[in-house]
């Protein structure tokens, strides 16, 4: 079974910078569970965050990074997804006057890590994993599943071969694709 990291093409293609990078760094670490932030609850709802699009001799995608490895999608990817990832995704508006795009934030999580099989570092003194040098997944858990993150990692997002394939087959762009099982 194929797993993959998507990995926005930054080098390649256009992404995004935000009018208020102070509100806007707190907002997306709340609402996308990074770093520190990753075990708090959302607690209000979302408010688009006004973004501009950065170009530096770069194309305009179907995919746009937002921050690390996490993306957004203009409608015409969203609706070619859907039918696949619809309910493995919340999506959070973003608003641009270049179009409209949303930020996939992957809600399926699912505790499907092999810790036997993988190559994790582990904080010795709380247990805590903080990174992964190989994965291995249990794949009876993820076999239908096409969209998720696992508890150890929650901002990384994974996708399925299935994913990737759909991503290629209608020649949406913006996305790599980094193999880890």
């Amino acid at each position: 079974m194929n797993i993959y990291i998507p990995i926005p093409d930054s080098d390649n293609y256009d992404g995004f910078y935000y009018l208020d990078q102070e509100k806007s760094h707190d907002i997306l670490s709340r609402f996308l569970n990074f770093s520190v932030y990753q075990d708090i609850e959302e607690k209000s709802e979302w408010i688009p965050l006004p973004v501009g699009i950065e170009s530096f001799d770069t194309k305009r995608g179907d995919f746009l990074g937002v921050v690390a490895w996490t993306f957004a999608c203009n409608n015409r990817a969203w609706k070619i997804l859907e039918p696949l990832i619809g309910d493995s995704v919340k999506l959070l508006p973003l608003q641009c006057d270049e179009g409209e795009f949303n930020i996939l934030k992957v809600i399926n999580i699912i505790d499907c890590l092999d810790r036997s099989k993988a190559d994790l570092f582990i904080f010795e003194e709380t247990g805590r994993v903080l990174g992964i040098e190989k994965y291995a997944f249990k794949e009876e858990l993820i076999q239908d599943q096409h969209f998720f993150a696992i508890p150890e990692c929650k901002f990384v997002i994974l996708v399925s071969q299935k994913f990737k394939d759909l991503v290629e087959q209608h020649q949406l762009e913006g996305l790599n694709f980094k193999q880890v099982a």
